[in-house]
Formats: C-alpha cells, structure tokens, sequence
C-alpha cells in the first residue's frame, strides 16, 4: 500500500520525477499542493483529507488548464515524460536490455519467450491526445524491424477492456469452428489491451480507423453547413428542447429525462422523432462509405462487410451486455469497412441498470 508520502514524493521530489514535462509541473505548483496537503500529504489524513484535496484541485487546476499543452492532439519530444525512454536501445544496454514486445501471450497455448519478439527502441516522439486525460501514443520498434503503436491511458483501469477482449477471443473461436458463422466470415476486430496496474495501461493502436462519428460529421457539414457537429445539428437541437420542457432550469438531465418517460404522451414522442427524423439525411452513414470506396464494386465490399461486421459486434455484445455505444465509440476500418469497438467501460448490463439515464438498448 502506497502512503501519502510516498505519493507526495512521486510527484514532487525532483529526484524521483522523471521527465522534463513532470519535473516543470512539480516546480510550478509544489508550493500550492505542499500547502493544502502537507509536506508529507499529512493533511490527507483523517476527517479533513477531502477538504484538503478540495483546496490544493482548487489551488492549482485554473492555471494548470490554461497552461496545459497541448490543448488538442500533437507530437511532444519522448523526453518530456521520459529520459530513459527515448535514450533506451536494447543493443547499448549493460545488462542486455531485453524487455518483450508486449501483447504476445494468448493464453491459446503454452507461451515461448524464446520466440517473441523484443524491443529495439521507441519513437522519439509520443502524439498526445486532446481527450481529459491526454493519453499518448507510442511507437515501440521491435527486433523484427516492424513498429508497434500503443495508446498509454493513465487513471484508467483497463482490466475490464482486457477481458472483453479475451471473451471477443473465445467467441471468434467458436464462430471460426461453426460452418455457418464461418462461411460467412462472421468475427470480430480484437487488439490487445495491456493492464500494467489498476491505474495505468496499454491499448494497441488500431491502424487505418476512423471514428464513425466522424465520417458521419464530414457528411453532415454537406447537408447542413451550419452544422459542425452532431450535437449541433437541427435534431439534436429539437430533442434537446423536448427534453428541457419536461423540468426547471438548473435540474439536472437525468431528472428531466425521469419526467419526460413519466408524462410524455406516445404522440409527443412519436412526433418529436418524425420531425428529428424529417431534419436528418437519410444517407449520412451510406456518403461516407461512397466516399472511401475508389469503385461501385469497391462500395458494394465495404457496405458488405461493414453490415456484417456491425451486426456480428452487436450480437456478442448483447451476450456480454456491453454498452455505452454512441458514435464515438465505433471505428471503421477505412480499407475494409469492418466496425470495430472500443472503450468497454459498461458491460455486463451495468449501463441499462446502474448510469443516471439508463441505456434502452441493450448492445
């Protein structure tokens, strides 16, 4: 078990903080977090230890959002979270240096480490996301000359996209080993996810995708130009403003939402989704596809294993009780047109029973 001190250090000795990115911020602001937790994160003890976290977020998280960089997706030098990563190479190292590529064991068969591949070096560069909490990716290069990028997500636990991955496993053997399922090429996109601790972890990066949501968001801006995004689109714009009229100003949505499945006739509800539905192209998803496809033939090939692929995920979804499928959580493969999920957070029915506004759809 990790003490107070021990997290205070990790964060703020600069002797311990690795990186020159961590090493500025533990300058900037070890003052102001020293003061409201403790030299020793004494304060985080006791009865006061959410008072006293409340102080140093409140303290510090202004500057630091104004501060932060970068504030969109964008390339930052590997030594700004590393030294060690961006000098390593395996062939320099005193001790072999030898550390496996990871994401080779299966669990399918006995494991032969004398046959992975190992690590050479990483990219001098790690791409950092725009999302909340700026996940990087990194390119490891292996000793079989080939490149490896994975997404690194701190303050995460991952274990749970690590077994859906491995229940996805299973369930392509047994479709593999159906004569039906398989004459149909019935499967689904797996990748690896790397669990290192209940807070940190690796996803392999899925090469050549592209969210639906915005493939789908390209072709909206030709229909209605006025439209950056989904959310801003007419008939996000009319359900918003069906749901508003069921509560006062300052409620929270999922009270709104309660009373609108309370008191909302069928015919509200069945003209709200005519009128969302007559503000919407019917082609935006089917352009897209047109767009990525260099033929009629070609389109024909991606329609095709775009549809069975989907239909495949939300199957096996459904079995696992996997939610939380909005748009942004959905990848096309651009050369192929397959589907492939991500971010598993609700499975196992937790999102149609345990989220604020309960999922309808279960898959």
């Amino acid at each position: 078990q990790v003490t107070a001190a021990e997290m205070m250090a990790d964060v703020f000795d600069a002797n311990r903080v690795p990186g020159s990115y961590n090493r500025r911020f533990a300058s900037d602001y070890r003052r102001k977090v020293t003061a409201a937790l403790g030299r020793d994160g004494s304060n985080l003890t006791g009865s006061s230890g959410a008072r006293a976290i409340q102080k140093a977020v409140g303290e510090v998280l202004p500057d630091m959002m104004q501060r932060i960089r970068p504030v969109s997706s964008g390339k930052v030098r590997t030594k700004e979270f590393s030294e060690w990563l961006e000098s390593f190479d395996s062939g320099k190292q005193s001790d072999g240096g030898i550390m496996e590529l990871p994401g080779q064991y299966s669990g399918k068969e006995i494991p032969q480490p004398h046959l992975h591949y190992t690590i050479k070096n990483f990219e001098g560069f790690l791409l950092v996301m725009g999302s909340i909490r700026k996940p990087k990716r990194l390119k490891i290069r292996g000793s079989n000359e080939r490149e490896y990028p994975f997404l690194v997500k701190g303050g995460e636990d991952l274990r749970q996209d690590q077994r859906i991955q491995q229940i996805f496993s299973v369930m392509n053997s047994i479709m593999t080993n159906d004569s039906a399922c398989c004459e149909r090429k019935l499967t689904i996109r797996t990748y690896e996810v790397i669990a290192m601790t209940p807070m940190v972890g690796m996803i392999e990066w899925v090469d050549d995708t592209v969210p639906i949501k915005v493939l789908v968001e390209e072709e909206l801006l030709a229909f209605e130009p006025t439209a950056t995004s989904i959310q801003k689109m007419t008939a996000a714009r009319l359900f918003r403003t069906f749901i508003e009229g069921f509560g006062r100003k300052g409620q929270s949505l999922a009270l709104k939402y309660h009373k609108m499945f309370t008191n909302a006739s069928r015919e509200q509800t069945v003209k709200l989704m005519e009128n969302c539905k007559n503000a919407t192209s019917p082609n935006l998803l089917g352009n897209g596809l047109a767009a990525l496809a260099s033929s009629p033939e070609a389109y024909l090939s991606l329609r095709f294993n775009f549809a069975r692929s989907l239909a495949t995920f939300n199957v096996c979804s459904y079995i696992v009780g996997i939610g939380d499928r909005h748009l942004e959580n959905f990848l096309l493969d651009l050369t192929t047109g397959r589907v492939v999920g991500i971010d598993f957070g609700h499975a196992f029915g937790t999102a149609t029973q345990l989220l604020p506004i309960p999922e309808l759809v279960p898959f």
